[in-house]
């Protein structure tokens, strides 16, 4: 299976806060989620992956590639908030998209807002928020992504919403040749849909293994689901 992203030895260092050597792969085919409490990193890493933060050393590579100055064009991010112009209408996103994106595909569009039950004719700032991450999934999927990073995009849906955008990524990586990063407090998701995890505490790995490793290894009496376990890991962290 090959590696869709890798972070090798990513450092940074603010005086107040370093993040300190962090290495771990997304392999083809797996969803990894980033997890860890406010202030871990969570957001400097994914910030230096999107090249908004420039790291002091250490590599980052797209398809065993090194990173450039902006983002491949098969490299989508969802965030948790909807940045397109709230004054657009839906079906106005395949006219704008197509001069940006080179591998823009208007047909493939169409079909997930259709599938996806998005009205064309709304304006975006008309959109819950459910519906705006669904859109920014389409639009990901319809300039040909093949690496999704999602920043907390499932923070402050309701369940269903969660639900469905969880069974749409094990949708996504299902043909092995699509990957997810996947950063989000939410661990019951993880615990549903993630191959891998990856947990940071101070600007550290402490965790970074597959799930089911994770999982099988640590649960117990006392440790029943992975929040469970993250918890416990992290207040070992604070003795």
């Amino acid at each position: 299976m090959g590696i869709a992203l890798e972070i090798k030895n990513i450092v940074k260092n603010y005086g107040t806060f370093r993040l300190d050597g962090i290495n771990f792969n997304v392999e083809f085919g797996s969803i990894v989620g980033l997890i860890g409490a406010n202030g871990a990193g969570k957001t400097t890493t994914l910030n230096i992956i999107q090249n908004i933060t420039k790291k002091d050393s250490g590599e980052v590579l797209f398809f065993g590639k090194p990173s450039e100055d902006k983002l491949p064009q098969d490299v989508a991010v969802v965030a948790d908030d909807i940045f397109y112009e709230k004054g657009w209408k839906v079906f106005e996103i395949n006219k704008i998209a197509k001069k940006f994106y080179s591998h823009w595909n208007k047909v493939e569009f169409e079909k997930l807002i259709d599938k996806f039950g998005i009205d064309k004719g709304k304006y975006i700032g008309q959109l819950s928020k459910g519906m705006g991450i669904k859109l920014m999934i389409a639009v990901a999927l319809s300039r040909n992504a093949r690496l999704l990073i999602l920043d907390e995009p499932t923070s402050g849906l309701d369940p269903i919403a969660r639900d469905e955008i969880c069974d749409f990524l094990l949708d996504f990586v299902s043909c092995k040749t699509k990957s997810v990063l996947f950063s989000t407090h939410i661990t019951s998701d993880l615990e549903k849909i993630a191959n891998g995890v990856v947990f940071l505490v101070n600007g550290q790995v402490r965790l970074n293994d597959k799930k089911d490793s994770i999982m099988k290894e640590l649960l117990s009496d006392e440790l029943k689901t992975l929040d469970d376990i993250i918890i416990h890991l992290h207040e070992k962290e604070r003795v």
